[in-house]
């Protein structure tokens, strides 16, 4: 009891529920008509709302029950304790959202247990990346685990149930993606802030020279800007503010930082 009680509370209770679902059918206590996703008796004048949930909580007959509880309760606690908490919840609602879509819905699955614990195993693989594990006898990359018991499921079982429970994997990884790998994505828009901090400063390079340009106090507005920044370590870009200074015959600047530049009319066909 105590192994039971130290797992994750999500786990813990998904994998009581499913030892009492599939014990109670398996010794014939329970009728396997209330197990299956059949979606014509889900969405019926009188719904079955039950069999959204039942069909996650049958184990394999024989030796599958004591495997498949066994994957659970290993796997998805891993997985709910590598995740915030309360985050395994709404990771579990959206694989087995995701997993009767394509499992049940698109490929006619009736028992979706294997590819929910397909998604626990992919899920673990992730968050354990550049490690190993021991599958059977052999130590692999925790990253091909999924695919070796896909491999297994194929050979035992055939290409129909690996199928099935590969909808667990591609769920899995709709929620990694989401999750984490999309929100990386984008361009860096830390490079960009100090420049929209400069334009709300100093005002628009382009819209300054036609105000500079009626009066005299154009060079000292420049300066301004120059001495702006150099003071910001940018001191390239004073030369880009230089442009802004209206046709003056040889002015000096003299710019905090940044050496003197002499600016005959010449020059300001840049």
């Amino acid at each position: 009891m105590d192994v039971f009680w130290a797992a994750p509370p999500v786990t813990r209770t998904l994998t009581a529920l499913t030892l009492v679902q599939s014990a109670l059918m398996y010794g014939g206590l329970l009728s396997f008509y209330w197990a299956p996703f059949l979606p014509n008796l889900i969405f019926s004048w009188r719904p079955q709302i039950y069999r959204l949930v039942t069909p996650f909580l049958l184990t394999g007959p024989k030796l599958g029950f004591l495997f498949d509880l066994y994957i659970m309760y290993h796997y998805g606690s891993a997985a709910e304790k590598s995740m915030a908490p309360g985050e395994f919840l709404i990771y579990l609602l959206f694989v087995a959202f995701s997993i009767m879509l394509t499992a049940g819905g698109y490929l006619g699955a009736a028992i979706l247990l294997s590819p929910l614990t397909m998604a626990f195993v992919y899920t673990f693989s992730q968050t354990n990346r550049g490690t190993k594990t021991r599958f059977w006898f052999i130590d692999i990359p925790v990253v091909f685990l999924p695919y070796a018991m896909l491999l297994v499921t194929m050979v035992s079982n055939g290409w129909d149930a690996a199928l099935v429970e590969s909808m667990g994997i591609l769920a899995a990884h709709t929620y990694d993606f989401l999750t984490r790998i999309y929100p990386t994505f984008g361009a860096d828009t830390e490079d960009m802030e100090p420049r929209a901090a400069h334009q709300g400063r100093l005002g628009n390079p382009r819209q300054r020279q036609r105000q500079d340009q009626p009066g005299a106090a154009g060079p000292l507005r420049v300066l301004g800007m120059a001495e702006a920044l150099a003071g910001d370590s940018v001191k390239w870009r004073a030369i880009y503010a230089l442009r802004t200074l209206p046709s003056c015959m040889g002015d000096t600047l003299h710019v905090t930082g940044v050496s003197s530049f002499v600016v005959p009319t010449w020059h300001m066909g840049w």
